[in-house]
């Protein structure tokens, strides 16, 4: 503010002190203008209260404008640029886990689904397999019998499950037998094909052969057994009929001239190796002739 008295200039005014409960309007000059101050308590004497006051909310406004403390907003801005940073990393990470986890989910879903369609071929292979299906546990107890055990042996899949082998298919006669392969089996010390008789639902004996493989869990130890077992009553009657009739005469029952040969030829190696002298009878048959010429010499 700048205030001119008879060409005199007058600045630099500026207020000395105001209180909280009275200010009162002062002017402060230049020592060398001391002529000045009459002229201007005068001035200011002549400026009504109201007026003073005016004037002096004017100079602090101009001189002492509220400031406005940023501090607090600086604060505000720094934990807000922080917390924004924070959620925008765990935006990302969260991103990024979830992502994984869809990715580790479709993976786990793909391999379920491998798992389930191998179990299911693994399912249908034991149920349509023309080889009798047996899984047995630790005792010796059937714990899964399929379709074609069913037809070897009889006994429905309800009738057959939980009980001990001993009770449901295997003979006195080969028990001891059956007992040994079994031990091997456990101990992981063969066993895995044997053959034996077994006993029917009604009371037949049948011939089958067993292939046996160990079941074992993640530390190697044995928790059961399955078996594929092949009922070959009839390929070994067949055989059996095959030999006979190729080394017997069919109507006297004794041995023909093929088992003949065979015999003689072991026999002729045995007394070669033991260096024994080996001797050889013809017996003639009175009155077999006709025999011969009717029903042949074979």
């Amino acid at each position: 503010m700048q205030l001119y008295d008879r060409g005199t200039r007058v600045e630099q005014f500026r207020i000395v002190g105001k209180t909280e409960f009275d200010t009162k309007l002062a002017l402060g000059v230049q020592k060398h203008l001391t002529q000045l101050v009459s002229i201007l308590n005068k001035a200011i004497g002549t400026i009504r209260p109201g007026q003073q006051q005016l004037i002096l909310d004017g100079w602090i406004k101009q001189k002492y404008a509220t400031k406005t403390d940023y501090t607090l907003v600086y604060q505000i801005l720094v934990v807000a640029t922080v917390l924004l940073t924070i959620a925008v990393l765990w935006n990302r990470r969260l991103s990024h886990e979830i992502g994984l986890r869809v990715a580790t989910e479709k993976e786990l879903k793909s391999a379920e689904e491998v798992l389930r369609l191998a179990h299911q071929r693994q399912l249908l292979h034991r149920e349509q397999n023309p080889l009798g299906v047996i899984e047995w546990n630790k005792d010796f107890e059937s714990v899964y019998w399929n379709k074609a055990a069913e037809r070897i042996f009889g006994y429905s899949q309800e009738e057959a499950l939980g009980r001990h082998a001993a009770d449901l298919i295997v003979p006195e006669s080969a028990r001891d037998a059956v007992d040994e392969v079994w031990r091997g089996l456990l101990a992981k010390q063969g066993g895995e094909r044997s053959n034996n008789e077994n006993v029917t639902k009604d009371g037949r004996t049948v011939i089958c052969v067993w292939y046996n493989t160990p079941l074992v869990d993640q530390k190697g130890e044995v928790i059961g057994v399955t078996s594929l077992v092949d009922d070959v009553t009839e390929k070994r009657l067949s055989e059996e009929m095959i030999w006979k009739q190729a080394n017997f005469d069919n109507l006297t029952g004794l041995p023909n001239r093929n088992m003949f040969h065979d015999r003689l030829s072991q026999e002729v190696m045995k007394s070669s190796r033991a260096d024994l002298p080996l001797a050889l009878l013809l017996v003639d048959l009175d009155e077999f002739k006709e025999i011969n010429d009717t029903l042949g010499h074979d």
